[in-house]
């Protein structure tokens, strides 16, 4: 019933309806509000796109229609807390009139070098977003969509996986700065590593200048880069959080320096090693929205057909394995030291819930598991006081399961976003 539902709605057009919020009660039904507790047998009442009471043993309010939860079990909607699809990116910056160099610096190390450096552009100014219907099947209602093209990417945007005309589908425009040690390829500098880390450090420290009130051009005419240090004004001065993405164990470790030199707070995407500084992250209190997929698994066995065996040595092959292990237990990692962290589908195509429930079963606490896919991905994010539970006031973002989201038998039977059914049983 499900899947047939799910290839109807996928097959529908990118300005799919949904129903507006309405008021509606879900009964009988048992509840995991997002931070352990459970609550049993209970009326869940959703009036205006919010909650607006849960309890146990109550009767349904009159005049509201009323599903009935009898067996089920009600959860907040999933956080995906990563993507970068849905985004119109805009063309690359081009520099006009750069200075001669008989006078002045090189032109390769001008202030106006804007490769990769675009920390202007904003997700919500432009999306090309219509909701990927298979993850309102896996519970996911909410996603940050980031651009992820350059080394200053932009500004973030959270979104309800609503379609376009529902005005209230972007809940925070302005999230974050996305940011990556990975500024593209191209001619002229940088080309490497230590060129697009000093390119990066410039640009913060011209940022922070500005800040502090230095003059950087002359005459009356605002030149374009400047429009790339103004919009880093906000993470100068501590308002925005940086999302940094970076996977190796040292990458992680520069970018907290760098972070710790220009005084920025920050949170990690991507992080496959961070389990390996995990009790560093926690030391910092620096969060981490982890890719959920940690890669297929590699085997030292050799294939039974001779003729494409393997020749690597066998030492390397057990490293890989070895390293890949790591990637894949480093949740449990960094749920012993501590760290905060949600979950990213980024880069993937296999469903957020199938992923989670593969941690799980590789020793990832189900109570952890739960809590990343929700209150603790809604609290990383900002948006702690609307998401990411079952509780009076926050935002009807809902996913009610045949039982328990860990097992891989349950399914997703019904999903509402702000109060919206963009997912339910076929009608008979």
């Amino acid at each position: 019933m499900l899947l047939s539902l799910l290839a109807t709605v996928a097959g529908a057009g990118a300005q799919t309806q949904v129903p507006e919020a309405g008021a509606f009660a879900i009964t009988n039904v048992r509840v995991e509000v997002g931070t352990g507790e459970i609550v049993s047998d209970a009326v869940v009442v959703v009036r205006e796109g919010r909650i607006s009471d849960v309890r146990a043993g109550a009767d349904a309010p009159t005049g509201l229609t009323v599903i009935d939860g009898t067996g089920k079990t009600l959860y907040p909607g999933f956080i995906d807390g990563f993507s970068s699809r849905g985004i119109k990116a805009g063309d690359p910056p081009t520099v006009t009139a750069r200075p001669g160099q008989g006078t002045t610096a090189p032109a390769d190390f001008w202030i106006g070098n804007r490769k990769g450096i675009t920390p202007e552009f904003r997700v919500a100014d432009n999306l090309d977003f219509s909701p990927d219907r298979a993850r309102w099947a896996s519970g996911v209602t909410t996603t940050m969509i980031s651009s992820t093209r350059g080394g200053m990417r932009g500004v973030t945007a959270l979104l309800d996986l609503l379609p376009a005309e529902v005005s209230d589908r972007v809940l925070v425009p302005a999230c974050g700065s996305s940011m990556s040690f990975r500024l593209g390829a191209g001619a002229g500098y940088p080309t490497n590593l230590l060129g697009g880390i000093a390119l990066l450090r410039q640009v913060l420290a011209d940022a922070q200048a500005l800040n502090e009130g230095a003059v950087l051009y002359e005459g009356n005419t605002k030149p374009a880069w400047m429009a790339s240090l103004e919009a880093l004004q906000p993470v100068i001065r501590r308002e925005m959080v940086v999302f940094f993405e970076a996977n190796q164990a040292r990458e992680i470790e520069r970018a907290i320096a760098i972070s710790e030199e220009f005084g920025f707070r920050i949170v990690f995407v991507g992080g496959r090693e961070a389990g390996r500084v995990a009790p560093l992250l926690a030391e910092k209190k620096i969060p981490v929205i982890l890719s959920a997929d940690p890669g297929t698994a590699p085997s030292t066995t050799l294939p039974a057909d001779t003729l494409n065996q393997d020749a690597s040595p066998m030492e390397w092959r057990e490293e890989r394995v070895t390293r890949w292990r790591e990637i894949a237990l480093g949740d449990q990692a960094m749920e012993k030291a501590g760290v905060t962290f949600a979950f990213s589908s980024d880069g993937t195509m296999t469903n957020l819930l199938s992923l989670v429930r593969g941690r799980i079963g590789r020793g990832l606490s189900r109570g952890q598991a739960l809590k990343s896919l929700t209150t603790d991905a809604a609290t990383l994010l900002g948006v702690g006081d609307r998401l990411g539970r079952v509780a009076v006031g926050m935002r009807a973002n809902l996913v009610l399961m045949s039982g328990d989201f860990a097992d891989e038998k349950s399914s997703v039977e019904r999903v509402w976003v702000g109060g919206r059914p963009v997912l339910a049983p076929e009608a008979k």
